[in-house]
């Protein structure tokens, strides 16, 4: 805890000069009020939310102390930006919403330039109205632009609100006349600025760590120059200027005292690895119970993948090879299934239960992207990329196609168990753009349409069901139909036989050419609806 708050008042010392101005303005009774003075700084945005407590306080009036005066006419915008804070709070609360149409209508009423409101935001609810820092947050883009950096993680809530209004902003002026393929490595930079606004050196957390690493690489480089060069003068000063309290060592003294401060910090180091390592491992753990997850995460760093990786590609390229399949005979064996399910859609009309924008609000914040690296909150939290993924879903369904750019995938190996050189004991995982994600979310909504309630679907199938786990159900309705065989056994001789099928590898039996004539024949693929002749 004294950690943490030694690193925010270190941060905060950078605004020593807005915190005298807060203090003298504060004053009740030419008294300080430095409850008032926190909460004030805290609305200004100006760095993560600092605690109010007594040792808080105690350091901040030690900083403020140190400004003797301040110009108040250099913080005026500190008043305006303060007088605006219900007008933020209002827009913080409506861009929280779901409804992204509905944060848009908010935005432009409250941000509209002929409005006599003082109060009323502009440049997009920046904390003040200083051009300079748009300005230097566009070519931050800019110089983006030329690399590939992926971001780690993006945080998205009410303190750092400005920084989304201001990136969605600027992303806006590049991306207004491009589709979403083109529009992609832009909004993938929008993601890396915005990683670097929210989790930039003021924001990052856990550094303590980093900073040890580079006092012991810093130590042990003196530690080597003491042992072979103790005589050079500039190599004296620089030690006593560091470790004043010891400028009478001799060389062995440095020696003994340089290799001691070296152990102690690689054991401090020790510690806070593996501190951080069980922080991991409990969020893990909250976020998904199992034991196993925590094995993996614990022998992590101890498994060694002797996997030839060679030999795995030919492994999966044979396995999904085409193979030959009788069409004709598929078409005799399952005619009366397919005039039975004709049958029984007949009239019906494709209609999904969810919208284009459901499907995007539904996207997975955080779920592992493919080769374009956007994660699914930048398309739900910056307006104009939403509107883009929007366009792009509704000119693959017009078309009947999607990109080649969107078929592509990044196929992770996951060791399943036993044998690690055997590559039938990895499990192949791909991972999908985002927008390739939301197009076959869109498709399975009419596929759920089409299927609900007839022989494609019946209420036996658990495998399609949705929000069931099969095994669990099963589990259950074993459980209490043995309860019920125990306590109606008296009572009745009657014997009771249930039986669940599970078929071996049934998703990976299924052939192209049998799928696209049922397509052909069932579903017209340029309206998403039933063909007016729907006999086979």
């Amino acid at each position: 805890m004294v950690n943490k708050v030694n690193a925010k008042v270190t941060l905060m010392e950078e605004h020593a000069e807005i915190l005298k101005f807060l203090a003298e303005n504060s004053k009740k009774h030419g008294k300080y009020d430095w409850v008032t003075v926190l909460n004030k700084f805290n609305k200004l945005n100006l760095m993560t939310t600092v605690d109010n407590s007594i040792e808080t306080r105690r350091r901040i009036r030690h900083i403020a102390g140190k400004v003797s005066e301040v110009d108040p006419s250099k913080f005026l915008w500190v008043e305006e930006a303060l007088n605006r804070k219900e007008v933020i709070q209002s827009q913080n609360e409506s861009s929280n919403s779901s409804n992204v149409s509905s944060y848009i209508d908010t935005q432009d009423t409250n941000c509209d330039e002929n409005s006599d409101d003082k109060r009323v935001p502009k440049d997009n609810q920046l904390p003040h109205d200083d051009k300079v820092i748009r300005e230097y947050w566009l070519e931050r883009f800019n110089i983006l632009l030329k690399q590939k950096k992926l971001p780690k993680r993006i945080y998205y809530c009410k303190p750092y609100q400005w920084q989304w209004n201001l990136v969605n902003s600027i992303l806006e002026s590049f991306i207004v006349n491009l589709d979403l393929t083109e529009a992609k490595k832009f909004i993938f930079v929008a993601g890396v600025l915005l990683n670097e606004m929210t989790m930039g050196k003021k924001f990052r957390k856990g550094k303590y760590s980093d900073k040890l690493k580079k006092k012991i690489s810093e130590n042990k480089s003196l530690l080597e120059k003491v042992t072979n060069n103790f005589d050079d003068p500039s190599l004296q000063t620089k030690l006593r200027k560091k470790f004043p309290k010891r400028k009478n060592f001799c060389k062995n003294d440095w020696t003994s005292f340089l290799s001691i401060l070296i152990n102690k910090q690689t054991s401090s180091l020790t510690y806070w690895l593996n501190k951080e390592k069980l922080s991991r491992i409990r969020t893990a753990f909250d976020a998904k119970p199992s034991l196993k997850s925590i094995q993996m995460l614990l022998n992590k760093n101890n498994r060694k993948n002797d996997l030839n990786m060679n030999e795995a590609t030919n492994f999966y390229k044979n396995l999904y090879k085409e193979v030959e399949f009788d069409l004709e005979n598929a078409k005799a064996k399952s005619k009366d299934f397919i005039e039975m399910y004709c049958s029984q859609v007949n009239g019906r009309e494709l209609v999904p239960a969810f919208s284009i924008s459901d499907i995007i609000a539904r996207l997975s914040n955080w779920k592992s992207p493919g080769p374009d690296k956007i994660f699914g909150i930048l398309y739900k939290k910056l307006p104009c990329a939403f509107d883009k993924l929007q366009s792009y879903i509704e000119k693959c369904i017009e078309s009947s196609s999607i990109p080649s750019s969107d078929t592509k995938a990044i196929i992770y190996l996951l060791h399943k168990s036993g044998d690690s050189n055997s590559v039938t004991n990895y499990r192949p995982i791909s991972c999908c753009n985002t927008s390739y994600k939301a197009v076959t979310a869109y498709l399975n909504e009419f596929i759920i349409a089409a299927t609900a309630e007839t022989v494609m679907n019946p209420n036996e199938q658990l495998a399609n069901a949705r929000n069931v786990w099969g095994t669990c159900v099963a589990h259950y309705r074993d459980s209490s139909l043995v309860l019920d065989k125990k306590f109606t056994a008296n009572k009745a001789k009657n014997t009771l036989v249930s039986a669940y099928v599970d078929f071996s590898k049934a998703f990976d039996s299924l052939h192209q050419p049998f799928i696209k004539y049922l397509n052909k024949h069932i579903i017209d693929s340029d309206s998403l609806l039933y063909c007016s002749d729907l006999t086979i």
